[in-house]
């Protein structure tokens, strides 16, 4: 098709900026703003807690599939097609998300909002990088960073207040004016550059089988992590075939896109050593940087009491010490060293975690807010080296592929990290229920004493007769909640272990020889 023949916005290049930065933000936002939501959603819609985490998990494994395919779908409809109907179809998602009348269906609508968004994020990028003049183009690309990381500070505090305030349902409809007026300035103001072509009848090319195959197999294993636990894993038929279905179809996906001419998903560049590297380092920092951001509302909620508002307040401070962080970094990665960076981000992460695995149920809010300070603070120590190492000796060319290789192995670090912790948490919560229950015998003197001194201060308000019933009762329910408390403190453990043992896998990083010049795109 020839080249579109619209004219460039009227509007200068920061309005496209910040209308662009707007929509960006509407969707890094939603990807933090329901981890807080996640026991009232479960209480609500009568689920467990391991269910409605899959509110989380279906976003980020969507998003997953859909950023590989960003780039050809803009180039099949156009961008500002692209884009504007990425805006209107996530916020209708996310109203149907607001009125989802059982936990299926809301799965099913985040499903949805996690492919319209990936969109969002991918081609914003693309019409900024048309809309600014060369030399301005750091600024402009400052100012949708700015709104991708300030989204996930304000995302969980929002949830929070709107949770405790109104209802979890209006974290998701607050997204229709937002996206209303953005939907409405972006068909305004933005417009496809005059060189812009389109893909036209080639789109016959697009790898289809590929890409159906990778998103059927994802889609398999994540239903196998997150539903196995709950049907007894290979006891059940359902995750039997899943299982068999997903590693069939993953196989098959990796064999085809190594074949063909023009895959989806490069799975070819992972022979560079770096980008293989990288790519196993960003999946691990996905199941730590997703795993605590779901695990520490629930934990804090349900555990210590907090309100989703105070929970909120704890997570958001850890987004913002990222921002802070993200900068310095930048400046010395440009210098080369990503093992050492990386293995201090590691070293630092494993510090936060280690932290959290040492609280107790009279934690404190400052403890809680600093330990997750620290982790975050981390985050770019690992990021920003490991995705600059992933480009260092490929091709410019290569950049796209290797950039859609890395966030999808950060998305399915974080879908796979939540399924796997929810595990440890069911399956540690019932050991250690079942060894502290072991207790519960009258051979056991610090028990009978416990529950003599119970039922003795109940006499008064249970009764003679019924104080050793109750007073039994409220020692189970303790040592129901110690088991629990104690499956949280299992996990973040499992975090710990996990960013130790793949330092080495940090010390193999390769940097040039040369100076870098790192352009990181933000994603």
């Amino acid at each position: 098709m020839s080249a579109q023949t619209q004219p460039k916005p009227q509007a200068s290049h920061w309005t496209v900026a910040i209308i662009v930065a707007m929509a960006a933000f509407l969707e890094a936002m939603d990807g933090s703003v329901a981890n807080v939501a996640v026991p009232h959603i479960a209480g609500n819609l009568s689920s467990t807690m391991s269910q409605a985490t899959w509110v989380l998990t279906s976003y980020i494994v969507a998003n997953a599939v859909v950023l590989p395919l960003s780039g050809w779908l803009s180039a099949l409809f156009g961008r500002k097609r692209y884009f504007l109907g990425s805006v209107i179809l996530f916020t209708a998602a996310s109203v149907l998300c607001g009125l989802a009348p059982n936990l299926p269906a809301l799965v099913i609508f985040r499903i949805l909002q996690g492919l319209f968004g990936g969109g969002l994020l991918t081609a914003s990028q693309a019409i900024i990088a048309d809309a600014f003049p060369a030399k301005d183009l750091g600024k402009g690309m400052a100012v949708y960073g700015i709104a991708t990381i300030v989204a996930p500070v304000v995302g969980p505090v929002i949830g929070g207040i709107i949770t405790d305030n109104y209802s979890w349902r209006w974290i998701f409809l607050i997204n229709l004016p937002i996206g209303v007026i953005a939907a409405f300035l972006i068909g305004k103001y933005i417009f496809d550059p005059p060189d812009f072509k389109r893909i036209g009848k080639s789109s016959g090319n697009f790898d289809y089988i590929g890409i159906s195959t990778l998103t059927v197999g994802i889609a398999a294993i994540q239903c196998v992590l997150d539903r196995g636990q709950e049907v007894d894993w290979f006891a059940s038929p359902f995750i039997t075939v899943a299982s068999i279905i997903g590693v069939i179809c993953l196989l098959f996906a990796i064999i085809w896109e190594l074949k063909i001419k023009n895959p989806v998903v490069e799975f070819s560049l992972l022979k560079n050593v770096n980008a293989s590297l990288a790519c196993m380092l960003v999946f691990i920092i996905g199941i730590v940087l997703y795993g605590t951001a779901a695990l520490l509302p629930m934990l804090m909620q349900d555990m210590l009491g907090y309100s989703a508002t105070l929970a909120g307040w704890v997570l958001a401070p850890g987004a913002v010490a990222t921002m802070i962080a993200m900068p310095v970094v930048g400046i010395l990665v440009a210098k080369g060293h990503f093992r050492w960076y990386v293995t201090a981000g590691l070293l630092v992460t494993a510090v936060s975690t280690y932290m959290m695995e040492q609280a107790n149920l009279s934690v404190d809010f400052r403890y809680m807010l600093i330990s997750r300070v620290i982790g975050m603070m981390s985050i770019p120590l690992i990021m920003l080296p490991a995705t600059v190492a992933s480009y260092a000796f490929l091709p410019k060319d290569k950049s796209d592929a290797v950039s859609g290789l890395t966030n999808l192995a950060r998305n399915l670090g974080g879908s796979v990290g939540i399924a796997v912790l929810n595990v440890i948490l069911a399956r540690r919560a019932q050991y250690h229920q079942s060894v502290l229950v072991s207790h519960m015998t009258p051979f056991d003197p610090h028990y009978t004493s416990t529950l003599a001194a119970t039922a003795h201060s109940l006499g008064a308000s249970a009764g003679a007769a019924n104080a050793p019933a109750v007073a039994q009762g409220l020692l189970y329910a303790q040592v129901q909640q110690q088991g629990a408390f104690l499956s949280y403190i299992d996990a973040f453990h499992f975090m710990t272990v996990i960013c130790i043992v793949v330092i080495p896998l940090a010390l193999l990083l390769r940097s040039p020889k040369n100076t870098v010049k790192a352009d990181i795109a933000i994603h």
